[in-house]
């Protein structure tokens, strides 16, 4: 499976770290790492979203009129956008429940009654995916910068990972095949700008700059399990696969922390998009590779 980078409870900035940043890192993978892992301990929502929320903690949310960019917003706030980027958040925050149903179902029914549980979860995370897409208010890429795969299996709500590991294995490999091959069209397309000896352009707030690389994201879904994983596009095929975070849904302890690393991905994906959208000779270069865009079921 894919390589977990060390984490540190003591890590608040890259600035102020002693570790040594991969370099495999983009700086938007690094930052959502330093986020997923201390999620629950920094604000992360807007001050508007917290009367939709209200069992969560108020240290999640930022207090009102903050001037710095919210790591779970919606870019066009004040629309009806963002009242259904609320209702797919709050999804994904009572998925664990329905992941744990079914499973408890399913120890009551024979095998061929019982209910997988991936396309649960396959289809919430699609629903935010989604909003996130048409909030960013741009065409969709020409290059994908996120893929959700599953395994297509029944789980009992006793499953462990070793009872099904042909299924995890598959469900890993297929998403590694699919990340490296959009990492690799990423890849070209900043060779070939860089061969054009473009300009380099300031980078926007949060932004790479024309020379910066991006991260290709996926979720990789396995009974009530999903791993979270990155990949740095500036050498696809040499690489580390970074798992950042396994979401355990069996688990209702973790509902929140487990919505809020997925909403925090799927978003780094969406930034990333809207990022590279923005510069037309990128977006013009991306569209010669449009062989690597996967529009199947399982890819935005």
């Amino acid at each position: 499976m894919p390589h977990q980078p060390d984490s540190d409870d003591d890590t608040n900035h890259p600035r102020q770290s002693s570790q040594v940043i991969p370099s495999d890192f983009s700086p938007r993978m690094l930052d959502l790492f330093l986020k997923i892992q201390k999620r629950g301990l920094e604000p992360l929502l807007p001050a508007s979203w917290r009367i939709d929320f209200p069992l969560l903690s108020p240290d999640l949310f930022f207090p009102e009129n903050v001037q710095k960019i919210i790591p779970i917003r919606a870019m066009n706030p004040g629309d009806a956008n963002e009242f259904r980027g609320r209702f797919a958040l709050d999804k994904l925050q009572l998925l664990g429940r329905s992941v744990r149903g079914r499973l408890d179902r399913n120890r009551f029914c024979r095998s061929n009654e019982q209910l997988p549980v991936e396309p649960t979860i396959k289809l919430e995370c699609k629903r935010f995916a989604r909003w996130a897409s048409q909030d960013s208010r741009i065409p969709p890429p020409q290059i994908p910068f996120l893929s959700i795969v599953s395994s297509n299996c029944t789980y009992t709500s006793n499953f462990y990972i070793g009872q099904h590991q042909v299924e995890y294995d598959f469900c890993a490999q297929k998403l590694e095949t699919k990340l490296r091959k959009l990492a690799d069209a990423h890849m070209r397309v900043r060779q070939l700008l860089n061969a054009n000896k473009a300009p380099p352009t300031p980078p926007r707030e949060g932004g790479l700059g024309h020379f910066g690389f991006a991260s290709v994201y996926g979720l990789a879904i396995c009974g009530p399990r999903v791993a979270l994983v990155a990949l740095g596009t500036n050498l696809p095929a040499h690489n580390p696969m970074r798992t950042l975070v396994v979401a355990d849904f069996t688990n209702s302890d973790q509902d929140v922390y487990n919505a809020i690393a997925i909403a925090l991905l799927i978003l780094a994906a969406r930034d990333e998009e809207h990022e590279w959208a923005l510069d037309r000779e990128i977006a013009h270069l991306a569209g010669k590779f449009n062989d690597f865009c996967m529009l199947d079921d399982e890819d935005f």
